[in-house]
């Protein structure tokens, strides 16, 4: 019987690559002590736009990367709408406040 053996480099590699992502949109840089303080994730804010280019980027980043899958996901499944769910509870859990729209007075 043959044995396989799972060896990980880096086990929290993506989940940093992530993260590294989502706070390039505020202009801030990643860093794990900043988001263990209390409520971290409402000290910043995006607009509705950067928060779909997040969403967007995030779901590719899934769809094409299997070790990403294993590493963030539950079920690593490429399944276009799974990761599109797991992705909207990621961004409704840590991502940043969204700013509110200005009307535009005519």
């Amino acid at each position: 019987m043959k044995t396989v053996v799972k060896i990980e480099s880096d086990p929290k590699k993506h989940f940093k690559i992530v993260m590294e992502k989502m706070f390039s949109y505020v202009g801030k840089t990643y860093s794990p002590a900043f988001c263990r303080t209390p409520n971290w994730f409402s000290k910043y804010e995006w607009t509705a736009q950067q928060e779909k280019e997040f969403f967007d980027w995030f779901v590719g980043y899934l769809m094409g990367n299997p070790e990403a899958r294993r590493e963030l996901m539950s079920y690593p499944h490429k399944d276009r709408r799974r990761i599109r769910t797991m992705v909207g509870m990621f961004n409704f859990g840590y991502g940043w406040k969204t700013k509110a729209e200005e009307k535009v007075k005519n």
